[in-house]
Formats: structure tokens, sequence, C-alpha cells
């Protein structure tokens, strides 16, 4: 009787940790999180309804970009142009809900980021960035900044540059290497321009990504 207890604590010791392990963000980055690159809205519409992440997309815009009015993200492509390209973070979960769309696939929503027109000479902007809070402070924002810097990289860009509303975020995007930029005409209100500069060294920092290039 005593062995077989032991037998039993040992096994929901093993289970435990394996669940800890499953639910840590190490497990995330190197087994379920992926990438997708979306040339246009289209694209980023068609690829959002399959994977059933409408909804919870909705409540992390409203979250991240006006807190006190409804923003959905019909309102996120009203405000977007067509050229403007997407980088979407997303889990792959293979859960079925029925009242998702998809065909029941729900999957988790990470965040998003997008990048200016890049089909003429003026350096490109990086706009649109969100991270879902359950994903914030796990270095997902970088890596959607790094993938667009390589979309700006692959079309001939050498910079790309970003408006800054808030102060705090001065130390994230000085850690990616952006600096202050200054007599920078840009029509939308913000508290400074940051631009970097690229080079071939910008790589990827998500594995086991899914991409649309080209």
């Amino acid at each position: 009787m005593k062995n077989n207890l032991i037998i039993v604590l040992l096994y929901l010791t093993i289970f435990i940790i394996i669940c800890s392990f499953v639910n840590s963000k190490y497990f995330r980055i190197l087994m379920t999180v992926k990438d997708l690159y979306c040339q246009k809205n289209k694209d980023l519409i068609d690829f959002i309804q399959k994977q059933g992440m409408y909804e919870e997309m909705n409540i992390v815009l409203g979250e991240n970009f006006n807190s006190n009015q409804h923003f959905s993200f019909s309102n996120y492509l009203e405000s977007t142009p067509e050229n403007f390209q997407s980088i979407v973070l997303w889990e792959r979960n293979n859960i079925f809900n029925d009242n998702q769309g998809g065909g029941g696939l729900q999957n988790s929503f990470i965040g998003i980021g997008q990048l200016t027109d890049t089909s003429d000479k003026t350096a490109p902007y990086i706009v649109n960035l969100t991270v879902n809070k359950q994903y914030q402070k796990k270095g997902y924002g970088s890596k959607i900044v790094k993938l667009l810097e390589r979309v700006a990289l692959s079309q001939g860009h050498s910079i790309v540059r970003l408006n800054i509303d808030f102060e705090h975020l001065r130390p994230f995007y000085e850690g990616l290497g952006y600096r202050e930029v200054k007599n920078i005409k840009n029509f939308l209100p913000h508290i400074a321009t940051y631009q970097k500069t690229l080079t071939n060294n910008n790589k990827t920092m998500v594995s086991g990504g899914r991409k649309r290039w080209g």
C-alpha cells in the first residue's frame, strides 16, 4: 500500500512538472509560437478569421488603443492603408470552439505590428504595435519589431523609423537600437521620432514561423 502511494505521488509530481513546462514561456517560444507575414489587409482578415482569433483580437486592440471607446479589428483595418504590411504573432492551441470562426479553430492572438508603405525611397515607419496583455514582458514586442525590420530590409530599405507616443516606451526602443532624430516632419502627433539603421545582421528571433514573403 505504501509503495503504491509513493508511485502515485511520483507520477503526480512528474505530471505537475510537465504541465509547468508546457505553460512556461520557454515552451511557448520553442514549440507553439508562430508568425505570419501579411502583405495586404485581405491576407490579415482571412488569417485572423481562419485561426478563430477575431474576438480575442477585438479585446486586445480595445485595451491597447483606446480604453474609453470600443476599438475593434474593423476599426483597426479602417485606419490602416491597404499597402501597410503586417506581422502577426500567434500561439497554436489546437482548441476547437464552435462559437468561433474558422471552422471552430481557436488559437491565441499574441501581437501585431505594421510597416508603412515601402514602395518609395522614404524610410518606412513601424506602426500599430500591440501585444496581448497576457503575453507582455516576454519579448514578443521586440520579436515583432525585428521581423518588421527584416521586411523593410528585404525590400531595399536601410532605415526604419517609428513615432513614440509615451515616455515610458523610450527605453524599450532604445534597447533595440533606435535613436531619436530631430526635424522629421510627420502629420501625426507624437512625443518623439526614432530611427534605426538596418544591416544584414538583423535576424528573426521567432522559431518555427510560417511566413508569406514576396
